[in-house]
């Protein structure tokens, strides 16, 4: 997480997932003035979040019909339509990353799993930031970090 705070300077999360919230389990703050500030163990709705919609990416369609059955508007951007979402989450998997553009908040994100020894998803690691600095084309450059980065700590676990 040190690394990817120092790489992107921006806010690093470590997320679980918990039904249709994902919680926040650790993080570094950005040290940029403006920044996206977040408190550790709050529930923040899964579907409006990099790091939430990673990990719902990954779940069956069971678990995405029991949990996802009221998918408030929080900003102009959340999607609130369950087949859009659906689409988005299906292409979250086949890339292996989620986005987040304003759909929580005004800030954006980007996050990718963390896999256990078996390909299941133990958490996310994203940056998350104003969407000035993490515009469309940023998002694109820091993708393959934040990529990296979760392909690393997967090693490490795997090699305990």
């Amino acid at each position: 997480m040190r690394v990817l705070a120092d790489l992107t300077k921006e806010t690093v999360h470590l997320s679980d997932l918990d039904a249709a919230h994902v919680v926040y389990v650790n993080q570094i703050e950005s040290l940029q003035p403006v920044r996206v500030h977040s408190i550790l163990g709050t529930h923040v709705p899964a579907y409006c979040m990099a790091t939430g919609k990673i990990l719902l990416a990954y779940q069956s369609e069971d678990y995405l019909e029991r949990h996802l059955t009221n998918l408030v508007a929080y900003t102009r951007s959340t999607i609130t339509d369950f087949a859009e979402l659906k689409a988005q989450l299906a292409r979250a998997a086949l890339n292996g990353y989620a986005i987040n553009r304003g759909e929580w908040e005004e800030g954006g994100g980007i996050a990718a799993p963390i896999f256990d020894a078996f390909r299941s998803p133990v958490a996310a690691i994203g940056i998350s930031g104003p969407l000035e600095r993490l515009t469309v084309k940023r998002m694109k450059e820091l993708t393959s970090r934040v990529l990296d980065e979760t392909k690393g700590i997967l090693r490490v676990l795997c090699a305990r």
